[in-house]
């Protein structure tokens, strides 16, 4: 577990650390995604980001539907 934190820390900081030397103080209401200038860029970082969250959310809860599952003595 604290291999897999290391590896998101190490793909992660350098783009935050990359977009605040980009952007800097200069973003309003604390989201990158109004500041891009073309309207098609901002829909398809949206759209990824929304893919993003709905696949991760598959993976975080599939341990725990299998746990219920096992608890409820679901057949496969």
């Amino acid at each position: 577990v604290i291999v897999g934190y290391i590896v998101i820390i190490i793909m992660y900081l350098p783009l935050s650390v990359y977009g605040y030397i980009v952007y800097g103080d200069s973003l309003t209401g604390g989201s990158i995604i109004p500041s891009l200038q073309v309207s098609w860029v901002q829909t398809a970082v949206n759209i990824l980001i929304t893919l993003h969250v709905t696949f991760t959310e598959i993976i975080v809860m599939s341990p725990l539907l299998l746990s219920v599952e096992e608890l409820f003595k679901v057949q496969n």
